[in-house]
């Protein structure tokens, strides 16, 4: 006899997860929905749409992380579980309470677990973009948070105003770091687009005690207000986040992107202490041009 009457979910894929009473169904659709494993009724709890397109693919939980993709995309999400019910002494589970998602229905004490989907934070969408640092020995491309920090002196050929849910960075974290000593950062202007840290820079960065930033969209195509600009917000935002040593930020680049890197070290040596700069070179203010002398007659 069937009791079950509501819920579809097309050519999706579920999981019961162990010892919750919860069913976490991944829909084709790219739905997530978390389901009261009770035969009596069928009882969805929230809802939210995780991928978009045909998603046919089985969801994985690992501790706190949440991993689905289909043929187009893949995404992370944290995700929270709230264990309540009368085995544990807790009270039922009161949505007034949570103001972030007050659409979730109220839980039954006799239920073990529900997903607050209110925590939810994408960590992995198609741009493979994360909104959570690194860990130590850790390289990731992450979406800097928060507001764009305030500078005392700005230059007018500096770009400055950049949302910064649309600006990418790779941070490198040596496995050295802990916080308990200031370490330098490395900003590595780049002359392509898309740049990933070398592998074999990591020793050197740990042997230094260097942080790396590496902001993206700075190639030799982009205006040189935007690469100089989006190198001091990477300077700035990475100083709020890790124990910085103000004495050893260096900026760096290649090709156009280290012509950049030593403009920006004159134009901000109030934040940048050194410059490094492969395969060019600029000068912070305008030369005369001259002619070559013939030294052979």
């Amino acid at each position: 006899m069937r009791k079950w009457k509501g819920g579809r979910y097309g050519k999706g894929q579920i999981l019961l997860l162990e010892n919750s009473g919860l069913l976490l169904i991944l829909s084709e659709e790219g739905q997530v929905v978390p389901v009261a494993a009770e035969p009596s009724e069928h009882r969805e709890l929230a809802s939210f749409q995780a991928l978009e397109g045909k998603t046919w693919n089985h969801p994985v939980l690992v501790g706190d992380r949440l991993y689905v993709r289909n043929s187009q995309e893949a995404a992370a999400y944290r995700v929270q579980l709230i264990y309540l019910g009368e085995q544990l002494g807790a009270q039922p589970f009161d949505p007034t309470h949570n103001a972030c998602n007050p659409s979730i229905s109220p839980v039954k004490p006799k239920l073990i677990a529900v997903l607050l989907v209110a925590f939810l934070a994408p960590e992995i969408g198609n741009t493979e973009v994360a909104s959570d640092l690194p860990k130590p020995g850790e390289a990731r491309m992450i979406h800097f948070e928060g507001a764009l920090p305030k500078l005392k002196a700005k230059s007018a050929e500096l770009q400055y105003d950049f949302d910064l849910a649309k600006e990418t960075f790779e941070i490198f974290v040596p496995k050295n770091y802990s916080g308990e000593e200031p370490f330098g950062l490395f900003v590595f202007i780049d002359s392509q687009n898309e740049m990933t840290l070398p592998k074999d820079w990591r020793s050197a960065l740990e042997q230094r005690k260097l942080i790396c930033a590496i902001p993206q969209q700075v190639g030799n195509d982009q205006p040189a207000a935007r690469r100089m600009g989006l190198a001091v917000i990477g300077i700035l935002k990475t100083s709020e986040q890790y124990r910085i040593d103000p004495k050893r930020i260096v900026v760096s680049g290649f090709s156009g992107g280290a012509r950049c890197a030593l403009h920006l070290a004159f134009v901000h040596a109030d934040l940048i202490s050194g410059s490094l700069s492969i395969c060019g070179a600029d000068f912070y203010e305008p030369v005369p041009k001259v002619k070559a002398a013939n030294t052979q007659g």
